[in-house]
């Protein structure tokens, strides 16, 4: 399986018109493109602007040719006027021969992942239940640590979550561009049992089992702390994002 994500920086004022143009005119598409699966689209807990949208498709091929050879293309120009504003200025001359500054638009970012785990799909495509938050946590992992860290993820991390209250679903998935980056996600019925989880102390229990995988840059960091007794940051840390889901669907024929 294959999982895209389309990020896209939209203003907070216009989040609920972006929403109703990717329910009306997005989703029709992803319902009709052949190999799509499931799709989410979240904005940011602690940044509203962030808004994500992530499909879940059985096959590269399919995701690819529906960002190609639909109206996809299209659809993500229209939402053009929602996005907010960067820090970049386009500088042009208008008929007066004067210079005009106007800020550019976020254009989407697009990144691919492969599944590596997953918990049952047919759990998430069955599931009538609304799952209201997201749960994103990224670390790079050492190539050749890589086999050992899912294998490790899969014994002793998988079950633990599906053992949660209010964890409905996880994916492990690893950037097709960026090896060395793992995602973990996991669907919350809601945000308090996410919290619930983070401060009971479980989170950190876990990754201490798969710390040894991480990158040459954290292991540094590691030992850097360990010999200062003073905390460090690095861009290799391991980082944990909220969202919060404004629409989640199965698309799947027959679910």
């Amino acid at each position: 399986m294959f999982l895209r994500s389309v990020q896209f920086q939209i203003s907070p004022d216009h989040l609920w018109a972006f929403r109703k143009l990717y329910e009306e005119s997005i989703v029709p598409e992803l319902q009709r493109a052949a190999g799509c699966l499931y799709l989410v689209l979240v904005r940011g807990d602690e940044r509203e602007e962030d808004v994500l949208s992530l499909t879940l498709w059985d096959n590269v091929k399919s995701a690819v040719l529906h960002e190609t050879q639909s109206a996809f293309p299209k659809l993500v120009e229209q939402s053009q006027s929602y996005m907010a504003e960067s820090s970049d200025y386009k500088i042009r001359l208008n008929p007066e021969m004067q210079l005009e500054y106007s800020p550019e638009p976020r254009p989407p970012v697009y990144r691919s992942y492969d599944v590596e785990l997953h918990t049952d799909v047919s759990r998430l495509l069955r599931s009538s239940a609304p799952m209201t938050f997201l749960r994103i946590v990224s670390v790079r992992i050492r190539q050749e640590m890589a086999e050992e860290f899912t294998r490790i993820f899969e014994r002793d991390i998988t079950s633990t979550l599906l053992g949660l209250p209010g964890c409905r679903f996880n994916l492990l998935v690893s950037n097709t561009q960026e090896r060395s980056e793992h995602l973990s996600l996991t669907l919350w019925d809601n945000p308090q049992d996410a919290g619930t989880y983070e401060e009971s102390g479980t989170f950190d229990r876990l990754t201490e089992k798969l710390k040894h995988t991480f990158s040459a840059l954290y292991q540094w960091k590691l030992g850097i702390q360990r010999e200062a007794g003073k905390q460090a940051a690095t861009s290799d840390d391991l980082a944990v994002r909220m969202y919060h889901v404004l629409l989640a669907r199965s698309v799947q024929q027959g679910f």
